[in-house]
């Protein structure tokens, strides 16, 4: 028999063959119908896939459950005649050709099944008698628009699931009336835009599943703030979503968050940042690339990550830092090549991983998944299986690990072969430096300045405070953690990039080498080259000498003879002849200059007439001294000309 499953799909479990007689023995005793079978403890009538027209007679009075899908009815009659009582709880019509129902007749029924019809519209009235009705199924059934108040006399509506790629339109008030709602599925390929504050009414709303909406193309502002009691939400084949809000999940206290099949490029570390009780995160089939190091430390509480199938190519140190309770990561299907054991908080939590179908690149970085490959689940369709070196390739890495001994994971530290580069002088010059090594190693350049050249920026860092970039392995800025303006805060900060000669002008060549285009003399010194993997480092140095442009680089050369007639040095433009006139020149303007404005001054001078000369008559009072001196009060006088 088929049981009534939690979401109102399936209503009785497949018959077994041993069964089957008496089952049929049970069922003529209680007079099932002929297209039917039928089990008495359960009171269960399944008359699923029997190409009937119709509503079968004679169902058994008493009937509690009955499966009538994936037939060819296409209006139900309900007369008295048909045997069914108001017993009747659980009712599975999915699959059939129902373009209305009449639901009147059915007033205690608490489960419907009524996914993949040919229901266009639900008309004002057609769930009014379903005031029992905890479960419905409606998915698959062409809809194209939610009135207001679709489902207002279903007060006792505990779960629902609806949708369609014709669902163009859902009414603000859509969903009034579902205040005991617990679980919504709304599936509405042609909605330009979520639910959103339409779906305040949901109070008590637990579980909400958004799925194909590919029109959407971003989550803004506080969609969901209004369900406080919501504790999972799926997001899943919205092709168009590249980002969340970094308030669209403000207010909400998830335990259980999906997104997959979409198009987030990036991990939404601005948006997890307020789910300090989320346990369960999924992120599958999305195209990111990388996994950042202490982004994830607000989330105290994450148990499992899951991003399959997506573009990862790296995941950096300290990516779970703060995971106390992490204890499964599945990136099954991605573009890894290692997974550091310094990305975990710590390894003995670490109970299930999902490392198969990467191109893993079987070294150092993986011995410790080596030392505790007994003690790890393996998820995935197979085990993480070796891609380099080619001596292991093809290798499943638990069974390598089994048959090998530990050193056969190793690294072997960079040796730089080209220590005497040889820089060639002029427009563009180009300073070599390559490196190999077991796992192929980074490289960086530090000019006379010790300023990092080759990028930008760098958020990774070596020994000393050295930023290390890299183009070689062919991987984006993101990947390397070389993010613009956004240093890995997992790791040691590197010094500070500052504006030097050859920032701007120089840029790292898939091979390692420097190129520096448009050189100048202060551009001349030492430069380092810095190689690194897991194994260690190495360096090197070049030394670049920037000479003057000579005469023949300044297109001048044609006059060289009649230069040396003239007596004059290499590189020098003027003769003797050209001195003396340009130095006349000068000084007959000067003269010429100072004359003219004498004589002007002369002129205004006499122009003028004579001086006039004003006398002023100055009266002068001493001050009063001691031994009675100028007691005869006669006052000094005297005239001051002015002129």
């Amino acid at each position: 028999m088929k049981l009534m499953r939690p979401w109102g799909r399936t209503l009785l479990l497949a018959v077994r063959p041993p069964l089957l007689p008496l089952l049929l023995l049970l069922g003529t005793g209680l007079g099932c119908p002929s297209d039917c079978l039928c089990w008495s403890p359960n009171r269960t009538v399944s008359c699923s896939s029997r190409g009937l027209e119709s509503l079968p007679r004679g169902i058994p009075a008493g009937t509690r459950a009955l499966d009538l899908s994936d037939n060819r009815l296409e209006w139900l009659d309900w007369g008295p005649g048909r045997g069914l009582s108001r017993r009747l709880e659980e009712l599975e019509l999915g699959h059939n050709r129902l373009r209305e129902l009449e639901a009147g007749a059915l007033g205690w029924l608490q489960r419907l099944g009524l996914g993949h019809n040919l229901q266009r519209y639900l008309q004002p009235g057609t769930l009014l008698g379903l005031a029992a009705l905890r479960s419905l199924e409606l998915a698959g059934n062409p809809l194209l628009l939610l009135g207001d108040h679709t489902f207002r006399s279903l007060a006792a509506l505990r779960t629902l699931s609806l949708g369609s790629p014709e669902l163009a339109w859902a009414g603000p008030r859509a969903w009034a009336g579902l205040s005991g709602l617990n679980q919504l599925t709304v599936r509405g390929a042609a909605l330009t835009w979520p639910p959103g504050a339409a779906l305040s009414p949901l109070l008590n709303l637990t579980a909400l599943r958004l799925l194909a909406f590919p029109k959407a193309a971003a989550l803004p502002g506080r969609p969901f703030q209004d369900l406080s009691r919501l504790r999972l939400l799926e997001i899943d084949s919205w092709a168009s979503l590249a980002q969340l809000g970094p308030d669209c999940l403000q207010g909400l206290n998830l335990v259980w968050l999906s997104i997959t099949r979409c198009n987030l490029s990036t991990v939404p570390y601005a948006s997890l940042r307020t789910q300090a009780y989320l346990r369960f995160l999924n992120l599958s089939y999305n195209p990111i690339s990388a996994i950042r190091g202490a982004m994830l430390q607000h989330v105290t509480r994450l148990e499992e990550l899951r991003l399959v199938g997506g573009r990862l190519r790296i995941i950096h140190d300290a990516a779970f830092r703060g995971l106390v309770y992490f204890r499964l990561l599945d990136v099954t299907a991605n573009q890894l090549a290692s997974l550091p054991a310094a990305a975990f908080r710590s390894l003995a939590s670490l109970q299930s991983l999902g490392l198969g179908l990467n191109p893993l690149a079987c070294d150092c970085r993986l011995l410790w998944i080596v030392h505790r490959r007994h003690r790890l689940r393996f998820l995935g369709p197979q085990p993480p299986t070796c891609a380099s070196p080619p001596s292991l390739r093809g290798r499943r890495l638990p069974e390598a690990a089994g048959s090998l001994p530990a050193s056969t994971f190793s690294c072997r530290r960079p040796r730089i072969r080209d220590k005497r580069p040889q820089p060639r002088e002029g427009q563009t010059v180009t300073l070599r430096c390559s490196a190999d090594g077991q796992l192929p190693p980074l490289i960086l350049w530090l000019n006379p300045r010790r300023q990092r050249l080759g990028h930008p920026e760098a958020g990774m860092s070596l020994p000393g405070g050295l930023g290390l970039v890299s183009e070689n392995l062919g991987l984006n800025p993101e990947d390397r953690g070389l993010l613009p303006g956004r240093p890995d805060p997992s790791l040691t900060p590197a010094p500070p990039l500052l504006s030097g000669p050859a920032v701007g002008r120089s840029r790292l060549l898939p091979d390692g080498s420097l190129q520096i285009t448009s050189v100048r003399r202060m551009d001349s010194g030492t430069y380092r080259c810095v190689a690194r993997n897991a194994g260690g480092n190495d360096t090197a140095s070049a030394s670049l000498q920037v000479r003057p442009l000579s005469l023949q680089e300044l297109g001048l050369a044609g006059r060289s003879d009649s230069r040396a007639k003239a007596g004059l040095r290499p590189g020098y433009p003027f003769d003797t002849h050209t001195l003396l006139v340009a130095t006349t020149m000068g000084f007959a303007s000067f003269f010429t200059v100072v004359s003219l404005c004498f004589t002007l001054l002369f002129i205004w001078s006499r122009a003028s007439g004579p001086i006039k000369h004003n006398n002023i008559h100055v009266d002068f009072v001493p001050h009063a001294g001691g031994g009675g001196r100028g007691g005869d009060g006669d006052d000094a006088k005297f005239n001051m000309k002015v002129v």
